[in-house]
C-alpha cells in the first residue's frame, strides 16, 4: 500500500512481529510489535514503511455494525476524527494472535462459526475501546442516530475536501437541513464543519509534504485551499510551523 487509499470500515491491525509506519489523518503513526490499532479507514491512510519480516493480521468491521455495539461516544468521536485506538497491553496481546487466526477460519466457515467470530470480534474491539483513558465513562446522550449522521458527513468531507464544498453540500450527505447538520456535527465532533474541512486539507497537505517533493504552493492547490496565503495561515495554526519547516522536521536527513 504505497499510495493512500480509503474505505468505509473500521480497520484493525495486529502486528505480531516487526513494525509499521502509517500516515493516518496527516500524522505518522508507528505500530510496534505486539500492538493492536483500530482506525476509521474512510480517512486516507498510507503505509509509509515497514521492518523486514513484519507480520500483520488485519480485519475490517462495517461502521454501521460498529455503531450498533454501543461503544462509548467519545471513542466514536475519536475514530471519526482520525484519532486511532492503540493497545499494547501484554495481558490482552498474549491471546490476540490465536484469536485473529481463529477468526480468519471462522469467518469463512458456516453461519454459526461466523456468528461466534463476530461476537468475539465485538468483545475484543470493545475491550480495545476501553483501553483508552476515560473510555469507560459511557454514553453522554448524543445517540447513535446523531453519530451515524455525523459519520455520513465525515465520509462526504473525507471524499470531497479537495473540492470547493459548502456546509449545505455536507448536510445533504446526511439528508439534513444545513442548520441541523451544523448542530449535529458540532455536538458529535466537537468542531464545526468548516473547521473539519480545513483539518482534512491540512492533514492531506502534511501527508504530501512527507511523501512527495511537491512545492507547498502546488500542495495548497491540490488539497483545496483557494490561495497559498490561506494555506500557510491554516497550516501554521494547526502545526505551529510553516510547510517547509514541517517537511524538514518530518523527513530524515
Amino acid at each position: 500500500m504505497r499510495s493512500p487509499h480509503r474505505h468505509g470500515e473500521i480497520e484493525v491491525n495486529l502486528v505480531t512481529s516487526g513494525r509499521l509506519a502509517y500516515a493516518v489523518g496527516g500524522d505518522v503513526l508507528e505500530v510496534r510489535e505486539d500492538s493492536v490499532i483500530a482506525f476509521w479507514a474512510t480517512m486516507p491512510h498510507q503505509l509509509l514503511d515497514f521492518r523486514p519480516g513484519t507480520r500483520v493480521h488485519w480485519l475490517t468491521v462495517p461502521l454501521r455494525t460498529f455503531l450498533g455495539w454501543g461503544v462509548p461516544e467519545q471513542v466514536l468521536t475519536d475514530l471519526l476524527g482520525a484519532r486511532p485506538l492503540v493497545d499494547d497491553s501484554a495481558a490482552a496481546l498474549g491471546q490476540d494472535p490465536a484469536l485473529f487466526t481463529q477468526w480468519a477460519r471462522d469467518l469463512t466457515s458456516g453461519p454459526e462459526h461466523r456468528q461466534i467470530a463476530e461476537l468475539e470480534i465485538q468483545a475484543r474491539l470493545r475491550r480495545l475501546a476501553l483501553s483508552r483513558p476515560g473510555a469507560d465513562a459511557g454514553h453522554h446522550g448524543v445517540g447513535v442516530q446523531a453519530v451515524t449522521q455525523a459519520a455520513a458527513m465525515v465520509s462526504f468531507v473525507a471524499a470531497r475536501y479537495c473540492d470547493q464544498i459548502s456546509s449545505a453540500d455536507v448536510a445533504a450527505a446526511a439528508h439534513l437541513q444545513a442548520s441541523r447538520a451544523m448542530t449535529v456535527f458540532k455536538t458529535v465532533m466537537g468542531t464545526t464543519i468548516g473547521a473539519f474541512v480545513t483539518e482534512c486539507r491540512v492533514a492531506q497537505a502534511k501527508r504530501l509534504l512527507i511523501t512527495t517533493g511537491l512545492p507547498p504552493a502546488v500542495i495548497a492547490a491540490r488539497v483545496g485551499f483557494g490561495s497559498t496565503s490561506r494555506f500557510y495561515a491554516a497550516f501554521a495554526a494547526a502545526t505551529g510551523v510553516a510547510p517547509g519547516a514541517y517537511r524538514s522536521q518530518a523527513t530524515p536527513p
